[in-house]
This record gives structure tokens, C-alpha cells and sequence, in this order.
């Protein structure tokens, strides 16, 4: 399922703690059980370390179901409860 050509969206807080962003990213590399992302942010370049089950969505533009405020194409939503989590919390905006 996970490769380095997908694009992945996944819950970011830049100080660390409970995600107030996500960030949209094709990985670095794939483990066992994380991923590896490398991505700018600001003036920063970033790495991240995210576990696969905390990965939130997959962009799919063919099984996707959702759309999200600031990024193009569809997702396919891996973490419900996670995805939904950060929706309720306005972490994430869905586009209408």
C-alpha cells in the first residue's frame, strides 16, 4: 500500500504535541512501521518520522472521496477516527 510515489497527509505541529496543521508529502523512504518525509516549512527544511497508522490519507485520485482547503485532488482516507478527530477540531477544512 505505502510507496514513494504517493503523496501522503499527515498531522503536523511544528513545536510539537497534538497537530494544529497536516502536511501533504510524498515520503522519503518506507519502513516497517514509519515513514520518513523530508519538506520545507517556512524557511526550514524539515524530516519526520510519522507511523503508519498515524498517516491520515492517501492522494487518490481514483478511489479518493475527499477534498481538502488547500490542496488539489482527492484523498482516500486511511485513519478515520484521526482524519475526523482533526476535522471536528478545524485542523483540517474539507472543501465543499
Amino acid at each position: 500500500m505505502f510507496n514513494e510515489q504517493n503523496i501522503y497527509l499527515f498531522g503536523f505541529n511544528y513545536n510539537g504535541g497534538y497537530p494544529n496543521e497536516v502536511i501533504a508529502q510524498k515520503p522519503t523512504s518506507i519502513e516497517e512501521d514509519r515513514v520518513l518525509f523530508h519538506f520545507s516549512y517556512g524557511h526550514h527544511s524539515l524530516s519526520e518520522f510519522v507511523k503508519k497508522e498515524e498517516i491520515l490519507a492517501v492522494g487518490n485520485n481514483q478511489k479518493g472521496t475527499v477534498r481538502i482547503s488547500g490542496w488539489s485532488g482527492k484523498f482516500e482516507i486511511l485513519n478515520h477516527q484521526k482524519f475526523d478527530e482533526l476535522v471536528s477540531n478545524g485542523v483540517i477544512k474539507l472543501k465543499e
